[in-house]
């Protein structure tokens, strides 16, 4: 085996390692067939253009749709926005296929998109689609302290979420959401947290 051929495979088992310790699917079972020798091969990182992004979003078939924009600000802080949807029937309104997927974060609080940005020397928030085949697919956020200024380093938080459905049609909640699961501390300080999802998750946009 090649050095770039190992060094793809080694990339793959620590995300696969990564999913099975910190993220579950929405039936509740952990991600992937543990020692399962072809698994890492499956997982991949799904890359968020901009413009319209197509994505498998549920493992029963659910196609969805991630559509991202820039949000200039006239400096270095402008920031990228990013609206999920599900190409899907609202139960509501039978007419409808074509639903907001929002995200609900640990604070309770539902949000209609995502964003990404910081300044000019380091970006402070981010997000990463996790997609496995027969999978729900599955989001993680980033968020770096603030500290004092843009250039700092300080440490990040990881933010695991879930796809969940309401089947039960339960008020206030729509038929697909992003729950948001687990959270977790880097160990380490980073100004950018692109370089905390690579070093302490294994995961390149």
């Amino acid at each position: 085996m090649d050095v770039a051929r190992l060094a793809a495979k080694t990339h793959l088992q620590r995300l696969l390692c990564f999913l099975q310790a910190g993220l579950l699917v929405a039936s509740g079972a952990m991600i992937g067939p543990a020692g399962a020798s072809d698994a890492p091969a499956a997982v991949r990182v799904v890359h968020v253009g901009y413009g319209i992004n197509q994505v498998q979003l549920t493992g029963d078939g659910v196609r969805g749709m991630l559509v991202r924009a820039r949000r200039d600000n006239g400096n270095a802080h402008g920031f990228d926005s990013l609206a999920i949807y599900a190409l899907a029937a609202s139960k509501e309104h039978p007419e409808v296929n074509f639903l907001a997927v929002p995200v609900w974060g640990t604070d309770g609080k539902e949000r209609i998109e995502l964003t990404a940005g910081g300044g000019a020397d380091c970006k402070l928030n981010d997000f990463r689609f996790v997609a496995q085949p027969g999978m729900d697919l599955q989001l993680i956020v980033a968020e770096r302290d603030f500290g004092s200024s843009f250039a700092d380093n300080e440490l990040v938080t990881f933010t695991y979420f879930q796809l969940e459905r309401n089947e039960t049609v339960e008020m206030g909640r729509p038929l697909y959401y992003f729950e948001s699961v687990k959270t977790s501390r880097s160990a380490q300080k980073y100004c950018d947290v692109g370089a905390a999802f690579k070093r302490e998750l294994g995961i390149e946009e």
